[in-house]
């Protein structure tokens, strides 16, 4: 995560049952990934289900978070696009994900992720 979600007090009141173990406001975003990970039936969460997600985040970030229980990641950036993040592919077509750029020096292609976008794929 690097960045800021300036509304995680707001989040916490919203979405108590999440078991908070910091005062990290980054810990909002596992608390409504959690809520709508526990309410869909699949364990692959929807495109739907990933915006309403995002869209209650009020803040400036960029993130990337593993999901252990899915083996899915989601990739995540602010619609301002403040914090910069980048993705490449390397030689053997796996994917790279860094916050600077030279992170990611062996890939073959180097991209940079859209503000107010998102990757989910199966790790």
């Amino acid at each position: 995560m690097n960045g800021e979600i300036f509304n995680y007090k707001t989040l916490r009141l919203e979405y108590p049952n999440y078991p908070y173990k910091t005062g990290s406001d980054c810990e909002s975003i596992l608390a409504l990934y959690d809520h709508y990970y526990n309410e869909t039936p699949s364990i692959i969460l929807t495109h739907k289900q990933i915006t309403q997600i995002l869209g209650q985040l009020d803040g400036q970030f960029s993130f990337v978070m593993h999901d252990t229980r899915s083996h899915m990641v989601l990739v995540a950036r602010d619609p301002f696009g403040i914090t910069q993040l980048y993705y490449g592919i390397n030689k053997y077509g796996n994917i790279q994900i860094a916050s600077e750029m030279k992170a990611l020096e062996n890939c073959i292609r180097i991209e940079v992720m859209p503000s107010g976008s998102y990757l989910y794929f199966n790790a």
